[in-house]
């Protein structure tokens, strides 16, 4: 049986952390002054900061922004309504601006579509006097028709005015042209812009061109930049986004280069003297690299702009970048600052790390900064868990807020401004929902109507920037956050004043209305920062009259959905969104706040009872609310809430308000000093059920002790993070006596949601468990099970550290791909690389082991039963949507010579609809790279010749079952199908769709967006058919029970069986299980040869003749039997000789090798199951083993050299490992064995202030976890995983990147993301090998600093050009210099490749000794790429072969 980890599984439990779970909806409540009294931590209010996180737009893309003279920075962009202005005072308060429409475009014209990239310029024009002109581009719904364009606002204020459409703005060749710009110097302006050379769009150029007035081009165009280097070609070659900037006497255009969808998109630059002719191309000179792409995170930065900060002290850079990487058009904007280097170009660094604030721009005021975790946390009384605070290494604060999921769950920050007025708020905040679509919050401020807070998908940890302009009141101000649509994580939340020109603001950016319900909707002017209602002369407008109407002064809710209202007045205009109801405006749930769950006898308090709205309102009603308690004589409740007359005891006090009720649970104690005080501390993480301690530690009359707890936990929540006081009953001397504890409520790790998801697939999916082929190993779901129940009792606990819970997930994470890989997948010899007939499943359930790529839109897949037959059936809604999954392969999927790859399947349609994918074979090139194709298309079968020919091969019936049979020959890239066992093909050597790949990883099957849809499949079978079968396991044997008995067993055995008494001469057929009636000697026994395999090896068996107790001699009296079984003897293939004794008193069975050389193993099998083994070498060594049934083991290895590893692992698979080196010994090569050990396996030491340190140079050997130890130490194994969105399972350097992720020697570009194509710089390589080599890499002047050093000192490098990335030869000899290793032959070994002469010089000798080591294999083609840049994947395979190499 072959056994797989499936890494895909790790990454699905990586990301399962993050994802908020669902639950039912109850009632949630508004904190008052004496709830926040009890709840010290929510009440803590913002910190004045003077920085912001690196996101001051969550949508937007090529942003212009110029600072005008007045002080505001303009930004012209592109929404539906056409080309939009707005102003700000600040960078960062651009996106909250205030708004202007410059211009709609215009339908049935050429520039009536695709507005693009528009600039806005204060120019003066011919006639002295300035005016404001904005350049676009912009085509007629066909891209081969952008042209640019030009608009022109002769008014001081561009918000004002008219923008009158001054034409096409082009040159003699009109051709396609794109983003604009102007330059002028010394009084002559210029146009640059990207454009096609022909007309057939293969690459873009950057031109310029004279311009005799700001409307018209004079000159013809110019070339001055074309793509040419390859991080401005590959993937697209485009120069684009010029943007001009004048220092000195340099004029610096930087520009935008590669494909803008792409993660390669970046900076280059161009520059040329103030003096030179601008319209000769040899004025300008482009650098080699990039000025400025991805890293820290920042995918695809590019089409920027260069300013100032407010008080003009500092330069400042306006860029987009990608939201996640490979996200190509989603994009956002960042802000950073730049400076400037000698020579007057512009040093722009390097994307700032989204997850580290950054300084606000000189100039700007500060802001007050409200921490998540230190908010109110509303929880849904009725749901199972609620909003929690857990740990993020991103978040700020290292904390965030998660699992907001139940309709009532909130989150409420009090907000204290100095006065009244406009503040911008800016929510930092996360949307990882897996339907990849946008989450929404709803925004209630001071218990208004619900606004919603819209958040872009970006996926979990890439954080995000929600804002909204609302009204505050002077003094503390609620604002409180529900759950909208999809599921969000909340971070910080940033609020400052808000200062504009001018504008005309609603006090809420949205409102939600009940069905019926009418309301006015404030309006205010806002002048500077100081605001006015306005009371009268508003007209009001509605985007959906039937929706939400205007009635004068007010708006009402008619039916349900959404409308945008505008409101008019002085010529400026505002709009907010309403959203109305499908109930009128009812009361939704009522909350009972303002006491704590414990009063001590006597005291009095007063309840506050609020109501939710189905609104998102809320109302104090604790006046008009009706109150009763359950146990009056515990406490007594006033008609207005207030609660006395309290005496030891428990009540539950109800509230009653607009048809819903409450409850709140209070429990009355005795004075403190008449009872029992706990002293033990008591934690548990928040949003999680806590499982509390039986027994606590207390002081009772001034003595210590302890006493047993009963928990009075109903109606008390674990939300918040505080102290919360838990009412409890304490047995102490057999005396109940009710006391309270303080539970200190914590950040959590999220392992509660994590079992959660593990606990879902195991009620959800079906697993065939057994013996049999297609089934999975019943012993590892029930380890999986176990270690699920140990996860879950791990998620309540308060104490657990961060490597406490790596270990759980990583445990829990290995326990799920055990079962995956216990997957049984050989019969009578024959490998299946794939097998599910669906047989021993669940009716009803998803089949485990099979991946979903595609569900969407109410899609489902389950196996059904039919006529005793079980199948998997896939289905669509009435919404159009995809039902597609992957079958993965196992084992490698290749063949050469005359093998041939089989894959099997049946499928049949039960609906019609156009296509339905029967089997896209993909092979290890890529995720949409595809082999072979099979379909069903429009009532015809069809199969896929080539990359794009799809061809009938016959008709199908409906609710037909259609077997089909791929043939494929690996080596021609040619498949044959066959249909329903026929020998005739329907397609013969039809060519492979895709032909790249090393080998085949899966089949993807299902439907591609139909409605309606649903097919059924059956019987999926994958082998290699021509090569030989696998060696019979398990055959066992008997030997000769009485002197000349010939009664000799072999078993274990059936009829697909052969077996040979005169070592392989003749062979005859094995009948029934066992081979009877054989005489002493030696047999072979293997599998017979098929049509489709060879036979198998043989297994060799000796019986051994009868051995008589005693020695045979007879004659002995009086004296005991001897309890052992005669000894067995076997002579090895390798010269040793293995003795069995069995003892039948105890049952030990004692396995005794002895070789030539007088080394000796000696393995001894008791009844219980524990094995032990020793080995004892002629050189001294020593290895003895104990293995438990359990899986726990022990072993201690000493060596020739005296080397001692004593290593224990324990039932769940934990290895610990002591290293002792005897004197003498600095340094050896020590291996700790280790079961289930992936590419993810590392070692590491941990130090005293428990932290840790992974020893890098770890290699997995076959006999266990291979590095050098310098000294005594002790070692921990661990599964490291770090999974990454953009490595599939089936990358070809995904195990090498696992290796260097997992040993830390470098890890993503950000959470989730390794980036393999990107290149590498120097610099990180530097440290990469410090790192490898134990040396310190953190502090210095920068990120690389000491690395640096270190490689200058070490003497592999001058540590010159660090940011430069890396090529194949310099990291190869940098590598061969770290090695300290000369070639052996020179430089012989490359010579074979076909750009060999492109080796430079100084590298020849380390480039053959790579390929003579196997540490560079080459690229397709023949080519070493010596010159070329090493990618981030290339990096890790050179660097994991070479860490291989050392080590042996």
């Amino acid at each position: 049986m072959v056994k797989k980890r499936f890494r895909h599984l790790l990454l699905c439990l990586a990301v399962l952390l993050m994802l908020p779970l669902w639950n039912g909806a109850a009632a949630a409540a508004e904190s008052t002054p004496d709830a926040a009294a009890s709840r010290s931590a929510s009440t803590t209010g913002g910190a004045e900061v003077s920085n912001f996180y690196n996101v001051i737009m969550q949508v937007g893309a090529d942003p212009w922004v110029y600072k005008h003279t007045d002080g505001y920075y303009y930004n012209v962009y592109v929404n539906a309504s056409g080309i939009m202005i707005r102003r700000a005072k600040t960078i960062t308060g651009i996106d909250s601006g205030e708004r202007s429409l410059a211009w709609t475009p215009v339908k049935d014209t050429m520039y009536s579509s695709n507005v693009w990239a528009p600039e806005m310029h204060y120019l003066e024009d011919t006639d002295g006097t300035h005016k404001w002109y904005i350049y676009f581009a912009a085509d007629n719904g066909t891209n081969a028709n952008h042209r640019m364009y030009v608009l022109e606002n002769a008014s001081a204020d561009p918000m004002t005015g008219t923008w009158a459409f001054k034409g096409k703005i082009t040159d003699s060749t009109d051709r396609w042209a794109i983003d604009g710009t102007v330059l002028t110097v010394n009084d002559k302006p210029y146009f640059i812009w990207s454009g096609w050379e022909e007309t057939d769009g293969s690459f873009q150029n950057l031109y310029i061109a004279e311009m005799s007035d700001p409307r018209t081009i004079s000159s013809e165009r110019v070339l001055i930049s074309t793509p040419e280097h390859d991080w401005e070609t590959s993937p697209a070659r485009i120069n684009e986004g010029p943007q001009v900037n004048i220092r000195g006497n340099t004029i610096n255009l930087v520009y935008s280069a590669n494909g803008s969808w792409t993660d390669s998109y970046c900076l280059g630059l161009i520059t040329a003297n103030i003096g030179d002719d601008l319209t000769d191309p040899d004025s300008w000179v482009k650098r080699d690299e990039p000025i400025f792409s991805s890293a820290n995170g920042v995918y695809g930065p590019g089409h920027h702009s260069l300013t100032t900060s407010p008080d003009g002290s500092e330069d400042w850079m306006i860029y987009h970048s990608a939201r996640w990487s490979g996200s190509g058009w989603t994009r956002n904007v960042r802000a950073q600052q730049f400076t400037w280097n000698a020579d007057g170009t512009p040093n722009l660094g390097e994307p700032a790390d989204p997850n580290t604030p950054i300084a606000l721009p000189s100039g700007e005021p500060a802001r007050q900064r409200y921490e998540a975790e230190t908010a109110l946390l509303v929880k849904d009384p009725s749901g199972e868990i609620g909003p929690s605070v857990w740990r993020d290494r991103t978040a700020s604060g290292g904390m965030k807020i998660a699992n907001m999921k139940n309709a009532n769950d909130s989150v409420q920050f009090t907000v204290n401004v100095p006065e009244a007025g406009f503040y911008m708020l800016s929510v930092r905040n996360a949307n990882g929902s897996s339907s990849g679509t946008d989450a929404s919050h709803m925004m209630s401020v001071n218990g208004g109507p619900g606004a919603r807070l819209s958040i872009v998908y970006s996926g979990w940890d890439r954080w995000g920037a929600s804002t909204a302009k609302v009204y505050l009141k002077e003094g503390d101000n609620k604002i409180r956050f529900s759950v909208g649509a999809n599921m969000a994580v909340i971070d910080s939340m940033d609020v400052f004043k808000l200062e504009v020109a001018s504008e005309l603001l609603f006090d809420s950016p949205g409102y939600t209305l009940g069905l019926g319900e009418s309301r006015s909707l404030p309006v205010y002017t806002l002048t500077g920062t100081a605001s006015s209602p306005v009371d009268n002369g508003v007209s009001f407008q509605s985007s959906k009259p039937e929706v939400a109407a205007i009635e004068g002064m007010a708006i009402k809710g008619l039916a349900a959905g959404s409308a945008t209202i505008t409101a008019t007045y002085n010529g400026q205009s505002a709009t907010a969104a309403v959203t109305v109801s499908p109930e009128p405006k009812s009361v939704q749930s009522v909350a009972i706040s303002g006491l704590n769950n414990v009063l001590t006898s006597g005291s009095t308090g007063q309840l506050q009872v609020t109501a939710r709205y189905n609104t998102y309102e809320e109302q104090d009603v604790t006046a008009s609310a009706a109150y009763v308690s359950s146990n009056p004589a515990a406490a007594k409740v006033t008609v207005t809430g207030q609660v006395y007359d309290t005496a030891p005891g428990d009540t539950v006090i109800t509230s009653t308000y607009g048809g819903k009720e409450a409850e709140f649970n209070l429990t009355v104690t005795p004075d403190p000093s008449q009872v029992p005080q706990v002293v033990s501390q008591v934690k548990t993480p928040s949003g999680v059920t806590p499982r509390l301690p039986g027994v606590v530690d207390v002081v009772y009359n001034g003595e210590e002790g302890n006493a047993e707890v009963s928990w009075k936990l109903e109606g008390i929540h674990f939300n918040s993070l505080d102290t919360v006081q838990v009412p409890v009953v304490l047995t102490l001397n057999d005396e109940e006596i009710s006391a309270v504890v303080a539970v200190e409520v914590v950040p959590g790790w999220g392992l509660d949601d994590l079992v959660k998801q593990v606990r879902y697939r195991i009620d959800s999916f079906s697993y065939p468990l057994g013996e049999g082929l297609g089934n999975y190993s019943q012993a590892a779901y029930d380890a999986l099970l176990a270690q699920l129940n140990h996860a879950e009792e791990r998620s309540a606990d308060g104490s657990l550290t961060e490597e406490q819970f790596n270990q759980e997930r990583s445990s829990l994470a290995g326990a799920e791909a055990d079962l995956l890989g216990s997957l049984i997948s050989t019969q009578d010899g024959v490998f299946y690389n794939a097998y599910r007939d669906f047989s021993g499943d669940e009716t009803g359930k998803y089949p485990f082991g099979i991946t979903v790529e595609n569900l969407t839109n109410g899609a489902a897949a389950a196996v059904q039963e039919e006529d005793g037959n079980k199948f998997l059936r896939l289905t669509t809604t009435a919404t159009a949507g995809k039902a597609n999954l992957f079958l993965p392969f196992l084992g490698e999927v290749t063949a050469t010579g005359d093998k041939r790859i089989i894959i099997e399947y049946r499928a049949r349609l039960n609906s019609s609809f156009q296509y339905a994918n029967g089997a896209m074979v993909r092979n290890d090139s890529g995720a949409n790279n595809f082999s072979m194709v099979t379909a069903f298309d429009m009532g015809k079968i069809v199969v896929q010749n080539g990359p794009s020919n799809k061809v009938k091969v016959q008709d199908f019936q409906y609710h037909t079952w259609y077997k089909f049979r791929m043939e494929a020959n690996w080596d021609a890239k040619t498949y044959t199908v066959y249909l329903n066992d026929d020998p005739v093909p329907v397609a013969a050597d039809f060519t492979f769709r895709h032909t790249g790949g090393n080998k085949l990883t899966g089949q993807r099957f299902g439907i591609d967006g139909y409605a309606n849809a649903s097919i059924d499949y059956d019987d999926f079978k994958v082998m290699v058919i021509g090569g030989e079968k696998a060696a019979p396991e398990g055959v066992g044997k008997t030997d000769e029970t009485a002197a000349g008995a010939n009664d000799g067993r072999i078993t274990g055995v059936n009829a697909s069986m052969e077996w040979s008494s005169d070592n392989g001469s003749t062979w005859s057929s094995v009948e029934g299980d066992t081979i009877a009636n054989l005489s002493p000697g030696t047999y072979w026994v293997r599998y017979k040869e098929t049509d489709t395999h060879q036979a198998s090896p043989h297994v060799e068996l000796t019986l051994a003749a009868y051995n008589q107790p005693g020695g045979g001699t007879g004659g002995g009296s009086g004296g005991s039997s001897d309890p052992t079984v005669p000894a067995t003897t076997i002579k090895n293939e390798d010269g040793s000789t293995t003795t069995i004794v069995t003892d039948q008193t105890t049952g030990t069975v004692t396995e005794t090798t002895t070789w030539p050389n007088g080394d000796r193993k000696v393995v001894t099998k008791e009844r219980d199951g524990v094995v032990t083994e020793l080995v004892t070498g002629q050189d001294g060594s020593k290895r003895e083993v104990v293995t438990k049934p359990d899986g726990s083991s022990r072993s201690v290895v000493t060596d020739a050299l005296g080397v001692k590893v004593e290593t224990v692992t324990t039932a769940l698979g934990e290895v610990t490992a002591d290293v002792h080196l005897p004197e003498g010994v600095a340094q050896a090569r020590i291996t700790i064995p280790v079961k289930k050990a992936t590419a993810s396996t590392v070692a590491y030491t941990a130090l005293e202030d428990g932290s840790r340190t992974i020893i890098g140079d770890s290699v997995l050997t076959e006999d266990g976890l291979s590095f050098f130890a310098k000294g005594d130490m002790t070692v921990r194994l661990i599964d490291n995983e770090v999974s990454f969105n953009d490595v599939p399972d089936d990358y070809w350097a995904a195990e090498a990147i696992a290796f260097a992720a997992s040993r830390e020697l470098f890890l993503g570009t950000e959470q989730g993301v390794f980036a393999p194509d990107a290149s590498m710089s120097r610099a990180m390589l530097f440290t990469v090998l410090a790192r490898l080599d134990g040396a310190e890499t953190e502090g210095g002047a920068s990120w690389y600093s000491k690395s640096q050093d270190w490689a200058a000192d070490a003497g592999i490098s001058d540590g010159s050009a660090p940011e430069a990335a890396i090529t194949r030869e310099q990291l190869i000899t940098l590598l061969h210099r770290y090695a300290g290793q000369a070639a052996a032959n020179g430089n012989g070994n490359s010579k074979s490749f076909a750009d060999s002469g492109e080796i430079s010089a100084w590298a020849r000798e380390a480039m053959g000794w790579a390929v003579e080591t196997g540490i560079l294999n080459g690229k397709p083609g023949n080519l070493l790429a010596p010159a070329g840049a090493a990618s981030r994947a290339e990096v890790s395979a050179m660097l994991a072969r070479f860490i291989a190499w050392r080590n042996n």
